[in-house]
């Protein structure tokens, strides 16, 4: 039984820990990141494509 409790608080730690990740930030984080990778690489490959 204790491990079943264990296991039960740990998922509450979980849920409370997700519950106060701050979605919208990772969201635009993540596009920001992906977007820059994205246009470094079309200007590469303009820069590779114009020799």
């Amino acid at each position: 039984m204790k491990a079943r409790e264990k296991h039960l608080k740990g998922k509450d730690v979980l849920e409370t820990y997700m519950a106060h990740i701050n979605w919208d930030w990772l969201f635009f984080k993540g596009q920001s990141i992906f977007g820059g990778i994205l246009i470094l690489g079309l200007v590469v490959f303009l820069f590779w494509f114009a020799r």
